[in-house]
């Protein structure tokens, strides 16, 4: 529970993000599709996925073990903030004005797993906009067919609070039962980007 040691990751010259996207098309696909969804491959240059792997790997940052279904955090507040992450939400502030451009940062975490946690059950985060990604390689998902992400496109009610909406899932499940998930499959440098 301490911060022994943290991995210098300085922001880059030119950026995190892919110079290649297009992204006048990823914000209209985001736009274009209510409450707002897109994925895309090969968000990251490859110079920052190595850099955020080695900052993971090599950063004692990871305190959150207590998560009852399987998973292990680190949050901003504890490290996980470097320059080159607080780059990278500043080039999506940048690069994708009309969806992210009008909200300050809220958070910052990271989760891993190993085999014996079952993961993170439907949730929603207190965001307009959340970006997932992975930067784990893909030879390291054992199980395909699982491994991922399920976003519900349907929206919690305006009058659900945090406790509503994450600590009562026989509500919850009932509620995203009547709409339409989209299953994220696993992808190293892959970004999901969805109202939360």
């Amino acid at each position: 529970q301490r911060l022994v040691y943290l991995e210098d990751a300085p922001a880059l010259d030119g950026g995190a993000l892919n110079p290649d996207l297009d992204f006048e098309a990823i914000e209209g696909a985001f736009l274009d599709d209510p409450p707002g969804l897109v994925v895309v491959d090969d968000f990251l240059q490859p110079e920052a996925l190595a850099a955020l792997r080695r900052y993971c790997h090599r950063s004692t940052v990871w305190f959150g073990y207590g998560k009852v279904l399987g998973y292990c955090g680190a949050y901003m507040q504890d490290g996980f903030g470097t320059p080159l992450l607080l780059q990278l939400a500043d080039d999506f502030r940048r690069r994708l004005p009309r969806v992210i451009g009008p909200h300050r940062l809220n958070q910052m975490w990271g989760y891993i797993y190993d085999p014996a946690m079952s993961g993170i059950t439907a949730h929603a985060d207190p965001a307009a906009v959340n970006i997932n990604f992975w930067i784990v390689p893909d030879d390291a998902n054992l199980d395909p067919e699982r491994g991922g992400l399920v976003v519900s496109k349907r929206e919690a009610p305006a009058e659900w609070d945090f406790q509503a909406y994450n600590n009562r899932p026989e509500i919850l499940d009932a509620y995203m039962a009547e709409g339409e998930e989209v299953r994220v499959p696993y992808r190293c440098n892959r970004m999901v980007m969805f109202n939360s």
